[in-house]
């Protein structure tokens, strides 16, 4: 799925919901006709109507009677180089329908028609132009925006349902919709394109949306290969699974089908971006697509990303303003702070309003714990790259910009890590000696939560932060947050990058082993035990890490450092009680 993000799809889908609940029997669903691209536009919508628990039925516009409740597919079609989202509306207009939607479409032209439309009526745009153009009408019709219905597909769901496909009955569908020979002409065609798609694949168009300025060759123009009603789900299943078959060996694509480059993103390629003869691609592009680092238009070497900061505090005024000035003097000047204040009073007020002046600060109140601070920063992002600063931290002058270069330069790059010291240049814990991507058994020496850098793509794939750890979350486990969020973001497929060279700044709290010193890596070291306990480690790594700390603990004993040996003996004990209790739940 290209929109991870729930809250996109949320408008749309209780829009769905609503319709079906008001209708007699089931809806009825219109496919819109075309090529294999629009295959990929019904196999995502049919991933949407399950998601939402509605099962319409298959019709056709002139099937439509008065009272019905209707859908038709999203799409391209509602444009004055085509007719059958016309038509569709319509008949709608002539019978007297209950209620009409119109999925995601690119909208042009037909403004006679979309002034006739009332409320009955709720059309769905899939970018800003289209969305512009309607309301500029005066239609009585719902307007709404929501993404192309393919940029829902998820993948290995997709390739699931199609196994399941099979048998006389099957065939005998193709047979009945009268698209068996097309369809295995599409097979035979794909076969014979496959050899040569290593490395890089060129898919242009070759018709009506062509531009004259690289019109294509019908050859390579692997859409227009087939073309169907897509009267039942399998069809364009299939069809959608072969075009993602064909496309998932190369590397780079490089089109100007919507679709194919929709397709290629979604099974991990390269993609670069032309328009079509009336900018349908960049309206999406800017839509939906330029968050994604693998897509980009051609020419272009893909904007600088925006950072998405957050920053739970409590407690400190003079930290957070040193970080607010760090922020002031960065050259990278694209990003969003989100404060989650957790103080009992309003201190933190007269930093924000002298600060908000030259960049975006949003203040958000949550209850206590970094973990829910963070959680509630992530419900309001907006930019491509998503980072944790601590309210004692500050950013070394230039850090963004190194940090958004890393990111522009490596497209498959998830996320970064650096380490820190503190403003005398001192640091803290054992770091891995070089730059390294990251695995399971790395992160803990590769990352601390302030110095975590991660591309959106990848925050939208997992959960938020597990809210039963980290400072002030109530339990035992006072740290571990940010080492079980990256542990995940691993599982997830995730590259992270440690980065030796990327240093920020934070005091260095471990000079010495009193008391106090001892209390806090207690609860740290509690949280480590738990999330060990949590994450799938083989049997002998808990063990192991147990049995290096305690021989710290002896040989710093052994050579005359007895509060240092204290400090790791309390270790080992808090992270065994950490690893005893992580197995269970929240107490």
């Amino acid at each position: 799925m290209l929109i991870e993000e729930l809250s996109t799809w949320e408008p749309l889908k209780t829009t769905l919901k609503g319709l079906a609940a008001g209708a007699k029997g089931a809806p009825k669903y219109i496919p819109n006709q075309g090529n294999a691209g629009d295959a990929l536009i019904a196999a995502g919508s049919w991933q949407f109507f399950e998601d939402c628990q509605i099962a319409p039925h298959f019709a056709s516009t002139r099937s439509i009677c008065a009272g019905d409740t209707v859908i038709y597919s999203g799409g391209g079609n509602l444009v004055p180089e085509y007719d059958n989202c016309r038509n569709f509306l319509e008949r709608c207009l002539e019978v007297g329908v209950a209620r009409a939607l119109v999925l995601p479409h690119s909208i042009r032209g037909h403004q006679a028609l979309l002034q006739r439309l009332d409320s009955r009526f709720t059309l769905v745009c899939r970018d800003l132009a289209s969305l512009q153009r309607v309301k500029a009408t005066g239609t009585q019709a719902e307007v709404m925006f929501a993404p192309d219905m393919a940029l829902y597909i998820d993948v290995e769901r997709l390739f699931a349902q199609c196994r399941r496909y099979q048998g006389l009955r099957l065939w005998a569908q193709f047979v009945r919709n009268g698209q068996l020979y097309a369809y295995q002409r599409w097979r035979a065609a794909l076969k014979r394109l496959r050899p040569a798609q290593a490395g890089s694949i060129a898919v242009m168009r070759a018709d009506a949306e062509a531009t004259l300025a690289e019109p294509g060759d019908p050859r390579g123009d692997v859409p227009s290969f087939y073309g169907s009603q897509y009267s039942f789900r399998e069809e364009s299943d299939l069809v959608s699974r072969d075009l993602l078959g064909l496309l998932k060996p190369a590397e780079r694509v490089r089109t100007n089908r919507l679709h194919v480059g929709v397709a290629a993103a979604l099974v991990g390629c390269e993609v670069t971006y032309r328009d079509n003869s009336y900018g349908k691609i960049r309206a999406l592009y800017d839509a939906w697509l330029s968050h994604l680092p693998s897509v980009r238009f051609e020419g272009e070497t893909g904007r600088t990303p925006r950072f998405s900061l957050i920053m739970g505090t409590l407690g400190r005024t003079e930290e957070v303003g040193r970080f607010l000035a760090s922020l002031q003097r960065q050259e990278h000047r694209d990003f969003e702070l989100f404060i989650v204040d957790q103080n009992p009073d309003d201190r933190l007020l007269p930093l924000i309003e002298k600060y908000s002046r030259h960049f975006r600060i949003e203040r958000v109140v949550s209850p206590k714990g970094l973990s829910r601070a963070r959680n509630a920063g992530l419900q309001r992002i907006t930019g491509d790259l998503v980072a944790f600063p601590d309210d004692d931290c500050w950013y070394p002058d230039g850090l963004l910009s190194y940090v958004a270069s890393r990111f522009k330069l490596d497209s498959g790059l998830d996320g970064l890590t650096g380490r820190f010291v503190d403003e005398d240049g001192r640091a803290e814990g054992r770091w891995l000696a070089r730059s390294q991507v990251l695995n399971r058994y790395t992160v803990w020496r590769g990352a601390i939560s302030f110095s975590i850098f991660l591309r959106r793509s990848l925050v939208d794939r997992i959960e938020p932060f597990d809210e039963a750890l980290g400072v002030g979350a109530g339990t035992a486990w006072g740290a571990g947050e940010e080492t079980d969020y990256l542990l995940r973001s691993l599982n997830a497929g995730g590259r992270i990058v440690f980065d030796h060279e990327l240093v920020l700044r934070h005091p260095v709290k471990t000079g010495s082993f009193d008391e106090a010193a001892r209390e806090r890596q207690g609860r740290y070291e509690s949280g480590f035990g738990r999330v060990i306990r949590r994450s799938g480690f083989p049997f002998w790594y808990f063990p192991w890490v147990c049995l290096r700390t305690l021989t710290g603990a002896l040989l710093a004993l052994c050579t005359g450092r007895p509060a240092q040996a204290r400090f790791k003996w309390h270790s080992v004990q808090s992270r065994i009680r950490g690893w005893l209790t992580g197995a269970g739940p929240v107490a």
